[in-house]
């Protein structure tokens, strides 16, 4: 069971270097791990009770067939993304870190190992797991300051003028070549773009959506995802909305989400007069700005790690 737990709890590229660990390393086309997976597979059916007696030391059918069921299926999932996909490698942890599933366990283990548990449980659980979120990112609200957060180089200024300065930088010309360019940061703006329309965007709007005839402005991983539901086709105005965004946030450099929140609702779009819709984009960029580089550090001390193992 600890190996196969190792298998299936791979998080990132270089558990393998780091742990020195060979059943660590993520799933590719020719890995074992899938062999290894099947034969834990015939094991646990193996041991699974069919009544009678001799119970001791059996599983249920039921944990039995769950414990099959889940590993087959994360197989086949990461043969698809292998194979149909073309993905390089696969991350199995990514498959169960199930966000309800996740928060039950957290919520269950407040107390030690209680299973029973009510809702006073669960909302302490939600508040703390939140807690914990705005502590992990660096996010804190400071309720005596609206500025105490905010690093000692952001450049954000009282005076608006100023703040045009930046702003006009993305004009609606630059995000039209935006999506019809095949840079990544498209698909990016696209998918936020649609997510906060269909949060706060207006359903009756007659605003132009973005789209043209032959699809090349909208990925098909987002289609995937708008079948799903959670996102709406964003309106070019949204786009450009993101666009001035992601541009701001990298020319500004900023931490402090009240700053940068409150820059946005400068931009020449309509949904920028929305405090609730600046404030969540404002929060999106900055925890992926801080995810972004936490995972470039881990990369880096793991390749240094891996050269030192080499030499």
């Amino acid at each position: 069971m600890s190996e196969w737990f190792k298998i299936m709890n791979v998080k990132d590229r270089f558990s393998t270097i780091r742990l020195r660990d060979e059943s660590r390393q993520p799933w590719t086309a020719d890995c074992t791990s899938f062999t290894r997976l099947e034969e834990a597979c015939q094991i646990i059916s193996t041991c699974a009770w069919q009544g009678g007696g001799g119970r001791k030391l059996k599983l249920t059918k039921q944990t039995a067939e769950a414990f099959t069921v889940s590993t087959r299926n994360n197989v086949d999932a990461a043969k698809l993304l292998l194979e149909d996909k073309d993905f390089d490698y696969v991350l199995p942890a990514i498959f169960v870190d199930e966000a309800l599933e996740k928060f039950f366990g957290q919520a269950r283990q407040r107390r030690g190992g209680n299973f029973y548990i009510d809702v006073v449980d669960i909302m302490a659980a939600a508040k703390i797991v939140n807690l914990q979120t705005l502590s992990k990112h660096d996010i804190m609200v400071e309720s005596s300051s609206r500025v105490h957060d905010c690093d000692k180089n952001c450049t954000t200024s009282e005076n608006p003028a100023e703040r045009s300065e930046f702003i006009d930088e993305i004009t609606p010309q630059d995000t039209q070549e935006l999506l019809r360019s095949d840079d990544t940061l498209k698909h990016k703006v696209v998918y936020l773009a649609g997510y906060l329309v269909y949060k706060f965007g207006d359903s009756t709007s007659m605003e132009e959506i973005i789209g043209d005839e032959d699809g090349n402005e909208v990925s098909s991983e987002f289609l995937d995802n708008l079948n799903r539901g959670g996102l709406s086709v964003p309106t070019m105005s949204t786009v450009f909305f993101v666009h001035n965004a992601y541009n701001l946030h990298d020319q500004t450099k900023m931490r402090c989400r009240f700053h940068f929140a409150e820059l946005l609702s400068f931009v020449a779009a309509p949904l920028a007069g929305n405090k609730a819709a600046c404030t969540t984009l404002a929060n999106i960029l900055l925890k992926a700005h801080v995810l972004n580089v936490s995972d470039k550090e881990k990369s880096l001390g793991c390749l240094r790690r891996q050269d030192k193992l080499s030499n």
